[in-house]
């Protein structure tokens, strides 16, 4: 293979994995940033702008930027943290997963999640505080799951709703 084919056959490479990768545009709605991806409708929230002014937040499952909807997938890293005055939040069962310290440095008292799947976390990223202290209310016919993954099962008590 002469150099010139290799150089071709490499910028070729280059571009299928530039074209590949997915579009992100950034929108506010109703207080909180997302991370909206183009290529298959998602949003992931980054952050949250009124965290002074709320104690109780419900991310919505979905949101519709300029008449495209696109499903909350994600709570990206660091999204809520030093959220100091926000004490209830409520996760739609769209939300899979949550990102690291996305609620570090909050003083949650509850936590609703909407879906009977334990979303994916990790116990010393995504709460960074005592988590023993919220109660953590889940669907009906869940709480299994719940108590028997981590960090889950280290909420101060886990209710079926």
């Amino acid at each position: 293979m002469t150099k010139h084919l290799r150089i071709f056959l490499a910028l070729i490479l280059l571009m299928a994995v530039s074209v590949a990768k997915a579009s992100t545009l950034y929108y506010v709605v109703d207080n909180i940033r997302y991370a909206v991806n183009t290529d298959d409708s998602t949003a992931m929230v980054v952050a949250y702008s009124a965290y002074k002014d709320m104690t109780e937040i419900t991310i919505p499952a979905s949101i519709t930027v300029h008449g495209y909807a696109y499903r909350v997938t994600e709570l990206g890293e660091y999204c809520f943290e030093r959220c100091t005055g926000l004490t209830n939040v409520t996760i739609p069962n769209s939300v899979t997963e949550l990102g690291y310290g996305c609620f570090s440095l909050c003083n949650l008292e509850s936590m609703h999640i909407q879906s009977k799947t334990p979303p994916q976390t990790s116990i010393e990223g995504s709460f960074q505080l005592r988590i023993d202290y919220i109660t953590l209310y889940v669907p009906v016919g869940s709480a299994d799951a719940y108590k028997a993954a981590t960090p889950w099962k280290y909420f101060k008590e886990i209710i079926e709703e």
